[in-house]
């Protein structure tokens, strides 16, 4: 069997019709694997999210975003999607990474009223600081590490007044926002 490329064409003379078959499956698969494993709504968040959940793989973590959450295609800028959901995401990737056994990372938001409420969930190893100013960083270097929820509240503190809270319920870490936009 013979293929020949041309013009991104492939033509097909005297051949075994598995071996088409298994060159389309090739194809169909390398289709599947570029789909986005995110469709929130925006594609700037969806690129976050593709992207953290690509370093949650190598942790053997995996971010879930859950099925009937939503938010909104446009409203909030993009660097402060990229800020806000970048540093929050890295925040609990970092901290479900240091427990022995993985667990998920859930991301669910709603919107209502013009406001998306999002709520960013995690195990955590009970190893946390907190301050007057909110979290501090763990890591023995403070000079380039800590700022993270720092950058958050500043970020979304365009959308709305004390709109970012934590809590934390026995060994899980949840960041709750709410955006207006």
């Amino acid at each position: 069997m013979t293929f020949r490329k041309s013009s991104d064409r492939f033509s097909y003379k005297d051949g075994n019709i598995d071996e088409v078959k298994n060159i389309i499956s090739s194809f169909t698969t390398s289709v599947e694997a570029s789909k986005p494993r995110f469709t929130t709504g925006n594609y700037r968040l969806d690129t976050v999210l593709e992207c953290e959940q690509q370093t949650a793989e190598k942790h053997g973590l995996n971010i879930v975003f859950t099925e009937d959450s939503v938010f909104p295609e446009s409203g909030i800028e993009a660097d402060h999607i990229y800020t806000i959901f970048s540093n929050a995401l890295d925040n609990a990737l970092e901290a479900a990474s240091r427990l022995s056994a993985p667990s998920d990372i859930t991301f669910s938001s709603r919107i209502i009223n013009n406001c998306v409420y999002i709520c960013i969930s995690n195990h955590f190893d009970g190893n946390i600081q907190i301050s007057k100013d909110g979290l501090k960083t763990v890591k023995s270097d403070s000079t380039y590490h800590g700022y993270g929820y720092r950058s958050i509240k500043k970020c979304a503190a365009g959308y709305g007044t004390d709109n970012v809270h934590f809590e934390i319920k026995d060994d899980v870490f949840s960041l709750f926002m709410e955006l207006n936009f």
